[in-house]
């Protein structure tokens, strides 16, 4: 996450001001005689010190993290004491004590160590005023970037906290509507059978009851049998109506497909013609459709990549109960040999759907294509009519 980021940079640019004022501060007591052993021994256990901070201290617990702090502060006194040219570590270690000592206390542990430093600068300052304001402001720079970052990061994981609730919120929302929804259809179709089907099996079974009871005669009973049936029947489809395309509802197959060229012809510029033969009555529901969808698929096909400037889908309705389906443009063609396969972008997949789609009735489909030649998608759709 970004504040994740964030706390790793700020981290690196302390780590490196440590490193960088601790070898100036060595530097300078080399300068002037006043590297002792001693203070060379100090010197590296402060930094041997930082450095298992640095390294371990993100697992440590908050009291073995405050124990760490206070023993860097012992090892930089005691190297402050041999030479004042270590007196500008107390910048990164006001960092330290701001972020690891919560409250007032921090803000009072970063004076205490800013009056060492002060304390240990006077006596050999050319400028006793450079000696105070330099290491004052030092300490305010700390508390203010240490306070400014806790305040921003504090920010950053209250939005992260609340983009979190929001998307498991839309989720829960999602999952809700869905199942809303699939109750009440649900419910409409319970209500529907139970009003067509039911009721229908309901009086057939009555009519056979009433019949055996009473003695009817056989063709009695078999032409009050057929009556309820048959109006049972023509329920039964208007439930499975209910269910079908609404590009399908009120309108039949050649209407809503000449619908779809239109919005194509509109919305592209392509010439875009229909061609039936043959008499659609009677045609099934789910023929037309599994045919509308085939002719949906590949005139999506024919928009995305064919570059046509002209598409012709014919319907032929055989008397001998099949559908023929054809989409013919003249675009730029493919290698019908070698069909694409699927992509990230859903390249090949619409003709593998079409395939699916008509077996799943009965249907066969077949794709013809050559580079520079167009495209022909046609189907065959076997079916009975009126059933």
């Amino acid at each position: 996450m970004a504040h994740d980021r964030s706390a790793i940079a700020l981290a690196a640019a302390q780590h490196a001001l440590f490193v960088v004022l601790l070898a100036i501060g060595a530097a300078q007591a080399t300068e002037q005689a006043r590297w002792t052993p001693w203070a060379a021994a100090a010197a590296v256990a402060l930094a041997a010190w930082y450095v298992l901070g640095a390294v371990r201290g993100r697992r440590w617990s908050r009291p073995r993290g405050l124990a760490w702090l206070a023993g860097l502060a012992a090892l930089w006194v005691v190297l402050l004491a041999g030479s004042p040219t270590f007196a500008w570590l107390v910048f990164p270690l006001a960092l330290l004590t701001v972020h690891l000592v919560r409250g007032w206390a921090g803000i009072a542990a970063v004076a205490a160590l800013t009056a060492a430093a002060i304390l240990r600068l006077l006596p050999e300052a050319s400028s006793p005023e450079g000696a105070v304001v330099g290491p004052v402001i030092g300490a305010l720079v700390a508390i203010g970037v240490v306070r400014g970052f806790q305040d921003v990061l504090a920010e950053s994981r209250e939005r992260g906290r609340l983009l979190a609730e929001l998307e498991a919120a839309q989720a829960e929302l999602a999952v809700l509507q869905h199942e809303a929804g699939a109750a009440a259809e649900r419910q409409r179709l319970a209500r529907d059978i139970h009003d067509t089907l039911a009721q229908g099996y309901s009086s057939i079974v009555l009519l056979a009851r009433a019949a055996r009871a009473r003695g009817t005669s056989e063709d009695d009973l078999l032409a009050q049998i057929e009556e309820t049936a048959s109006a049972n029947l023509l329920q039964a489809r208007g439930v499975v109506r209910a269910l079908a395309p609404s590009e399908l509802e009120g309108a039949p197959l050649p209407a809503a497909i000449r619908r779809l060229l239109d919005t194509l012809a509109d919305q592209t510029g392509l010439d875009a013609d229909l061609a039936v033969s043959g008499d659609p009555a009677g045609t099934p529901t789910a023929v037309e459709v599994a045919a509308l969808r085939l002719v949906q698929g590949a005139l999506a096909n024919v928009r995305a990549h064919a570059e046509a400037s002209r598409v012709v889908v014919s319907l032929t309705y055989d008397p001998a109960g099949e559908l023929l389906v054809d989409v013919v443009d003249d675009g730029r063609g493919f290698d019908a040999a070698r069909e694409p396969t699927v992509g990230p972008g859903g390249s090949g997949f619409g003709l593998r759907a079409m395939r699916e789609r008509i077996a799943e009735i009965g249907g066969t489909l077949t794709v013809e294509s050559a580079p520079g030649d167009g495209t022909a998608v046609a189907a065959t759709i076997p079916f009975e009519r009126g059933a």
